[in-house]
């Protein structure tokens, strides 16, 4: 238990040095595309050089699926395939990152989890397949990997203890696998198997969840001292607490839920819209990237912040709010969900997380400022809804939402995201699957 206790901290300090790179990586790049050469060349602050660059990564992200597939899974296929087969491929796991990191740099509107969540999976799957060769297989290492991926990208240590609750009691829907990549085989599974006897199965909960614990520290420890090193931040940023939640708030918690109730309506109108726009472009993939670009450049031009995942710009966004109308927060919101279903459907594959935060976010300051509630008691309950509706996890919507909020929202919070969920899945939410 203690060897496999520190191979659990090893592997969660690893996960979070790649998260670290990863997100250092990106935005270096971004920095460069994105505000050093509109400085420099002629015309680069105008929407024709966004065209341009955004054309011009969609063109690359064909042809770059177009030879490798269509990768990164996202989160939820990444998961689902490791909870079902017990492991994930790990011979591709270059282009998964190349994958990955191509829709950040070119300002889509996608988060980075999908990608690092399938790069630590099969690399702790290749630990175990070495592992197998020893008479030994540990079940939960996959897992416990991801939670440190998840930790250390959002902040949200509790985030695989959730996800592991809720799909014990058939809550949330798995991830599709079939596709290209995902569905690769484990050379060591299909050749080997566990002779009674002759290997050791640590299968049992307490076993599990004490790796899940030693995954998380390692991802803390390292990300804490990576960030005092350099001065930076990772996670989402945090919102300012209110001088008080007041009860009066409250008669405004049901307009709120079904306003974060239509924008994960919404979320999933745009998903069916964005497929059925790449079912007609077919297999060309350079048209279909190219085409997510172009649509991508003129929506974040008539839009601000609507590029991009959304974490740098939750931060803008809590500070100058009150700057925008409505109207524009409004449209803001709304074209975040939107773009990530295009980025996700026409190649720009990646996650979705920080942008539904985001959209509901800016959907959330827009009720606030048509109604007069509380802005951050608006947020909490528009976000947790709309976040709530789309994943059918609430309790994972709660695990990752209140490294966002003051500990004194976990009740709208919670509420909110509950009511979300169970407004379109129906018993399940609370009753165990079969």
């Amino acid at each position: 238990m203690l060897l496999f206790g520190c191979l659990a901290f090893v592997l969660g300090a690893f996960s979070g040095a790649c998260v670290w790179l990863v997100i250092d990586i990106m935005r270096v790049v971004i920095e460069l595309l994105w505000t050093r050469l509109p400085g420099i060349v002629p015309g680069g602050s105008t929407i024709w050089y966004r065209m341009l660059v955004c054309a011009a990564g969609g063109a690359l992200i064909g042809l770059w699926h177009g030879k490798h597939g269509d990768l990164p899974d996202s989160m939820e296929q990444v998961l689902g395939k490791v909870k079902r087969d017990g492991y994930y491929p790990y011979d591709h796991l270059g282009v998964v990152a190349v994958s990955a990191l191509l829709p950040l740099f070119f300002g889509g509107a996608v988060g980075p989890e999908a990608g690092l969540s399938g790069i630590i999976a099969g690399l702790v799957s290749w630990v175990n397949a070495t592992m197998r060769r020893k008479g030994f297989e540990v079940k939960g290492m996959e897992e416990a990997g991801l939670g440190a991926v998840m930790c250390a990208l959002f902040g949200a240590p509790l985030f695989i203890f959730a996800d592991e609750i809720e799909s014990a009691f058939g809550i949330g829907a798995a991830g599709k696998t079939d596709r290209i990549g995902a569905g690769s085989t484990d050379p060591v599974a299909e050749t080997e198997t566990d002779v009674r006897g002759k290997g050791k199965r640590l299968v049992s909960k307490k076993t599990r969840f004490f790796l899940y614990a030693m995954s998380l520290f390692g991802a803390l420890l390292v990300m804490k001292v990576f960030n005092e090193l350099t001065g930076e931040s990772g996670g989402l940023p945090r919102f300012s607490a209110d001088p008080g939640l007041h009860l009066g708030e409250w008669k405004w918690f049901i307009p709120l839920v079904l306003i974060g109730v239509v924008g994960g309506l919404a979320f999933s109108s745009f998903d069916r819209v964005s497929s059925w726009m790449a079912e007609r472009i077919g297999d060309r993939r350079v048209i279909s990237g190219i085409a997510a670009g172009i649509i991508l450049t003129c929506v974040s031009w008539l839009v601000p912040m609507t590029m991009f995942s959304g974490e740098d710009q939750l931060e803008e966004l809590m500070k100058g709010w009150t700057a925008m109308g409505p109207a524009i927060l409004l449209a803001m919101g709304i074209s975040k969900l939107f773009l990530t279903n295009v980025c996700m459907s026409l190649g720009w594959r990646g996650g979705k997380i920080f942008p539904i935060i985001f959209g509901g976010s800016a959907i959330g300051f827009a009720a606030a400022g048509i109604t007069g509630a509380s802005p951050l008691f608006a947020v909490a309950v528009v976000v947790a809804a709309l976040y709530g509706n789309v994943s059918k996890k609430p309790l994972v919507v709660v695990a990752v939402l209140m490294l966002c909020f003051p500990v004194s929202y976990i009740v709208p919070v919670a509420a909110g995201a509950y009511s979300g969920a169970l407004l379109t899945g129906g018993k399940k939410i609370f009753s165990k699957k079969d």
